[in-house]
């Protein structure tokens, strides 16, 4: 696996989760706009969030995934954060992977998602040479399949999400393959 790296295009930058990111995650992972279409429990205390960091970052340390803080890019120390993206569960053989991504609520609509798909997908197909990539979305989240169709994922209806029945996935192939 390649190492992680951060990702630059139109003022986003998408750099490594850090500790001091745990505050972000809290929001995300508790906000109840973002859990609309998200099967999970929202984090009860500072510990969970802690937790799931921790999961991350031995999964980014192991190369097995991939995982994002999208931010405002400025030369100032302290970025805005606005969500994340990641590339994970990719296959053994490493030409399969899937994309998640959530944002807060207040900065979606802006083209913030739009931007950091198209580097992450950049990622996947021309750094890591994944033959596809899969995106697993609520078949209500509207502004999901919107932005998947704009970039070129189709429809699978012959899959399931065999953990939650409401999902719908989104298929990419790598266009250079």
């Amino acid at each position: 696996m390649k190492a992680q790296q951060n990702l630059l295009r139109d003022n986003i930058l998408l750099r490594g989760l850090e500790r001091k990111d745990i505050d972000l995650l809290w929001q995300l992972r508790s906000d109840p706009q973002v859990l609309t279409y998200i099967k999970r429990d929202p984090p009860k205390e500072k510990a969970d969030v802690e937790a799931f960091y921790q999961k991350i970052e031995e999964a980014v340390d192991k190369g097995i995934s991939y995982y994002w803080v999208v931010t405002t890019h400025s030369h100032s120390p302290e970025d805005e954060l606005l969500g994340t993206i990641c590339l994970w569960n990719i296959t053994a053989d490493g030409k399969c992977g899937e994309i998640g991504y959530e944002l807060l609520p207040v900065h979606q609509g802006k083209g913030i998602m739009s931007a950091a798909l198209k580097m992450v997908l950049s990622f996947a197909f021309d750094i890591l040479k994944l033959e596809l990539v899969e995106a697993y979305t609520h078949k209500d989240n509207q502004a999901s399949q919107k932005l998947l169709s704009r970039f070129d994922f189709i429809l699978d209806p012959s899959i399931k999400d065999e953990y939650v029945e409401e999902n719908i996935v989104f298929r990419k192939r790598n266009p250079g393959k």
